[in-house]
């Protein structure tokens, strides 16, 4: 049985094409990445799969079972979380009862939940800014806190839109440990970065998306010196004068 597979996905916004005919497989306990200059459709392929968005042709299977069309509710339950490129925490309540409101889908009892949000501060480097109001965290701060939400919830697969954006070169490295941290314990992970020296020695396999199609999938040094790569990233000017 796949552990999470997307067959021919496409999502419209009107006359506009954001994703056509994409297909993907994330075997369970792998990083993989997803990477694309911008408006590739990166977003709006996490946004349909994870049920933000309905998809207007395809499927995704997750676990065997076809979640298409699901809302994200009902994807998180089923064990797929995710983070999103800008962020949005609850900026009037602290780093810990921000993590709560993850930790409470699974945990209805308020000790367990409590319990799973310290075990998740810690994991996430914000133990001691637990008391601390979500509005006053450095933008990487709040990035964790966004991760850490998402990871209070158990997820299986952990869906992360960008979460490197904007970091200082410390800060980068800084999460870039953490995803690994978080993978050794079991949790698949599918990253969407616009960086490739950033997400390449990290992914078991990486996937570029570009105009809303995917036009290469592979091992990381395989697709860091494929043409079609390289022209969407640099130009076909630019590849023309290389080769």
């Amino acid at each position: 049985m796949n552990f999470f597979q997307v067959e021919n996905l496409t999502k419209k916004f009107g006359g506009l094409t954001a994703n056509s005919d994409v297909s993907v497989n994330v075997e369970k306990g792998r990083i993989v990445g997803i990477i694309g200059p911008n408006g590739a459709g990166k977003s709006t392929f996490f946004g349909t799969v994870s049920g933000f968005y309905k998809p207007d042709g395809g499927r995704i299977l997750f676990e065997g079972k076809d979640i298409s069309g699901r809302p994200p509710e009902d994807t998180c339950r089923l064990g797929i979380a995710r983070t999103f490129q800008i962020v949005r925490p609850l900026s009037s309540l602290s780093v810990l009862d921000n993590i709560l409101v993850g930790a409470f889908l699974r945990d209805k009892n308020k000790k367990k939940a409590v319990a799973r949000a310290e075990e998740v501060l810690e994991l996430s480097g914000l133990k001691e800014l637990r008391r601390q109001p979500a509005a006053s965290l450095t933008i990487a701060d709040k990035k964790r806190l966004e991760l850490a939400r998402a990871l209070a919830t158990r997820p299986k697969l952990l869906l992360l839109d960008e979460v490197m954006a904007g970091l200082t070169p410390k800060e980068t490295q800084d999460a870039v440990e953490l995803i690994k941290s978080i993978n050794k314990r079991g949790i698949t992970l599918f990253v969407v970065e616009h960086v490739m020296e950033v997400i390449m020695p990290i992914s078991d396999k990486v996937i570029v998306l570009d105009g809303g199609r995917k036009i290469a999938e592979g091992l990381p040094e395989a697709v860091a010196n494929d043409p079609e790569v390289i022209k969407a990233y640099l130009g076909e000017r630019y590849y023309a004068a290389g080769s």
